[in-house]
């Protein structure tokens, strides 16, 4: 082999490497795009996600939140005994006893008589059982104790109520506490609901940051494993997994 030629190449190949501080740079550069683009992302499906669902009368859920989100509810609700605030105010689940629901025109009589809005019912049935949740808002919690009074007084059995985002539709939810997966994720849900308030937004934080932790380490790795080998397109190749484009 012809050492100088060698040399040559050498030194043509120094010549067109790039410096490290500007491989830096790009890397960091690229980074922030992802996270730009990312974050525009999950904003704006949150926010149509949101809006679709409640058109839907999915209520707010999507997929497994329904159990995820409602199960996180009653962990905050019957084992640390904490109700969340909701961005309507104080809004609450009424949950009725098995068939023992009142009929619409005593609801709606009963209501007007205490001024609380029914925003919505939710019924389940599963065999000849059959839940009711009503969710309504009240003035105050000693008007919702009146109401729920008055509703008793005519025979209709009261479950529990309680105060925070409407509960989704299936059997028994008022109940669920997800036992059969581990906790932690409901923790993580449970904990951004405390702190933001029982709203969809809300349940949704801990996968955003989740997701946004994943395609951060996913880069970093992709770029410290190609860097010394492949150099710039390194920085390229961690935009392709379907990790980026499905997150």
């Amino acid at each position: 082999m012809n050492p100088v030629a060698s040399e040559k190449n050498g030194e043509s190949e120094s010549r067109l490497q790039m410096p490290d501080n500007v491989k830096k740079a790009i890397a960091l550069l690229i980074l922030v795009l992802i996270l730009a683009v990312f974050t525009y992302r999950i904003i704006y499906l949150e926010e149509k996600l949101e809006e679709d669902t409640i058109k839907k009368d999915e209520l707010g859920y999507v997929s497994d939140e329904i159990w995820y989100v409602c199960s996180s509810r009653n962990i905050l609700y019957k084992i640390f005994h904490i109700e969340p605030w909701t961005p309507c105010g104080e809004c609450y689940n009424i949950v009725f006893k098995v068939n023992n629901a009142p009929p619409k025109d005593v609801l709606e009589e009963i209501s007007r008589k205490h001024n609380i809005a029914v925003l919505r019912e939710v019924a389940e049935t599963k065999d000849s059982s059959k839940y009711t949740i009503i969710y309504v808002k009240v003035m105050d919690k000693n008007s919702l104790e009146r109401f729920i009074g008055e509703i008793e007084k005519k025979g209709y059995e009261i479950e529990t109520y309680v105060r925070g985002w409407v509960y989704g539709k299936a059997f028994d939810i008022h109940k669920y506490l997800n036992l059969e997966h581990p906790p932690l994720v409901k923790y993580f849900i449970a904990f951004s609901i405390l702190v933001g308030g029982d709203q969809p937004r809300q349940w949704r934080i801990p996968s955003m940051v989740s997701g946004v932790l994943i395609l951060v380490l996913s880069y970093v790795i992709t770029y410290l494993i190609l860097r010394k080998r492949y150099g710039i397109y390194s920085y390229y190749l961690a935009l392709l997994p379907p990790l980026f484009l499905t997150i």
